[in-house]
């Protein structure tokens, strides 16, 4: 997913394992899906443009995709703790006030960039922020 690859299974994989929770399901007509954005505007396009565009069809969910915007590019933080992850990024709080979101994205490292993206949803009006994540990187102990 990462390159633009292999989008269309992607999209169902997430769609599968959304199909099979409830919050997301009975809720789909206040609903919208929202992509992390990635660290600069052309990762972001490809990976999320149109994975998007299919998710939301496969789950009849609004497609969010514009709802966070790329005001500038910023360096990788993968992984990263402790830094602003979101200062590069302008919210349109038209797209999700008082809309269940739901944050999808295809790793999740740290969990920084999630938690401050889903606090300033909140902030701005959304009802309630869900994570949805392909997979989740294994901490080394």
């Amino acid at each position: 997913m990462k390159e633009g690859h292999v989008v269309s299974l992607t999209a169902k994989l997430f769609s599968l394992a959304m199909s099979r929770i409830y919050t997301i399901t009975d809720k789909k007509g206040n609903s919208i899906l929202i992509p992390i954005p990635a660290s600069t505007r052309d990762r972001h396009m490809q990976r999320f443009s149109y994975f998007c565009h299919l998710l939301s069809e496969r789950t009849g969910i609004r497609n969010g995709y514009n709802a966070i915007q790329i005001e500038s590019d910023r360096a990788e933080l993968k992984g990263v703790r402790n830094v602003d992850k979101i200062f590069n990024l302008k919210f349109n709080p038209s797209l999700f006030s008082d809309k269940q979101v739901i944050l999808i994205d295809d790793v999740l490292n740290s969990g920084t960039g999630f938690i401050q993206i889903k606090r300033k949803l909140i902030d701005l009006g959304a009802k309630s922020v869900i994570g949805v994540f392909l997979v989740k990187t294994k901490e080394e102990e």
